[in-house]
């Protein structure tokens, strides 16, 4: 039951990549595609947030994550958004997020893959996924505060739920050991999750609906199915995959023309604010002006000349920054008329 070892020892790299790929085909196709979202979503971010926890150290922004399809109980509750179920599971929040998760793929992935194949394991991935995401948002649902939730740590907890059913019912000689390990790493797991802060509602639901995915094992491994069938089912899993992230494409489009929209709305609202701030200044020098155009009309002496001469030009200036073609007209008006009065 162990995996086959690539010929050569290790001493030809290139030889054990290869088979790699050619073993295990959908494994790798989703190692591919969580860095590839990983990396598409830090892109669009721009960089990545310094946490304070481990679980958030190099991480996403909550926005980047509902953009592309978190879960998010409001908006699956309010707007119907029940594609975010599966898509949740193909996105990470961080750095820490991703490796963790990845490493643990690609042992259990290989192992689904090589015992049952890669439909199978597309299959399970889909199904066990949507466990851990309706089980996380069942549980958070009745807390209070927003849930925002993304991982693939559901579907592989499920995968080990899975196997370890799976070499439960097994007789050969290898199985009790393989029993033993995916225990323990199952215990390890459940232990770090906790105490990283991962969501434990979505591990424990993906553990228990592997388990009870493992009692169709036979299905699988003896053919019970037909291939056919089995192919179908895949086919029928990946399509869904295509179809929840073109809602999440929809919704991405939406997000963003939201942000452009509300931009554009508070840069006009500064803009107002701007040239209200401006109004008020430009009253406020009119009324200094008119008291020293007062002082002025009473006695006729050089400093207060000067002032007024001082004044036009910071009417003039104040006109440059208004927008107002009339106030801006009028100040200059102003400013000429008291000019006018210091040449005289």
């Amino acid at each position: 039951m162990s995996l086959p070892e690539p010929p050569g020892g290790g001493k030809n790299l290139r030889a054990r990549l290869v088979k790699e790929l050619v073993d295990f085909p959908v494994t790798w196709s989703l190692v591919l595609v969580y860095v590839s979202l990983f990396v598409l979503m830090t892109l669009m971010q721009g960089n990545l947030m310094v946490g304070g926890g481990p679980l958030t150290f190099l991480s996403l922004s909550v926005d980047t994550l509902v953009d592309f399809g978190a879960i998010d109980g409001r908006r699956i509750f309010e707007e119907n958004e029940w594609w975010r179920l599966l898509t949740a599971t193909l996105l990470h929040a961080s750095v820490i997020h991703l490796v963790l998760n990845l490493s643990a793929l690609i042992q259990l992935g290989r192992i689904v893959e090589d015992w049952y194949g890669g439909w199978a394991l597309v299959v399970m991935h889909v199904v066990l996924g949507l466990a851990g995401s309706l089980a996380s948002l069942w549980v958070h649902r009745m807390m209070p505060g927003r849930l925002i939730q993304v991982g693939g740590s559901g579907a592989i907890f499920g995968l080990a739920g899975f196997l370890l059913l799976a070499t439960y019912f097994e007789d050969e000689e290898e199985s009790p050991q393989m029993f033993r390990s995916l225990a323990i790493s199952l215990l390890i797991g459940f232990g770090l999750g906790s105490f990283l802060g991962a969501d434990d509602a979505a591990h424990v639901g993906g553990a228990l609906a592997g388990a009870a995915f493992g009692t169709v094992d036979y299905a699988f491994k003896r053919d019970y199915w037909p291939k056919w069938f089995a192919r179908l089912l895949g086919i029928g899993a990946a399509s869904l995959i295509v179809v929840a992230f073109g809602g999440a494409s929809l919704s991405y489009g939406e997000a963003t023309a939201r942000r452009q929209a509300e931009a554009i709305q508070a840069q006009k609202r500064v803009e107002e604010i701007r040239q209200g701030q401006l109004r008020r200044r430009a009253g406020a020098q009119l009324m200094t002006v008119y008291q020293y155009a007062v002082a002025a009309s009473a006695q006729d002496n050089p400093p207060v000349l000067e002032r007024r001469a001082e004044r036009a030009a910071l009417l003039n200036q104040l006109a440059g920054q208004i927008d107002d073609p009339a106030l801006a007209d009028y100040l200059r008006k102003v400013a000429g008329l008291l000019l006018a009065t210091t040449d005289d």
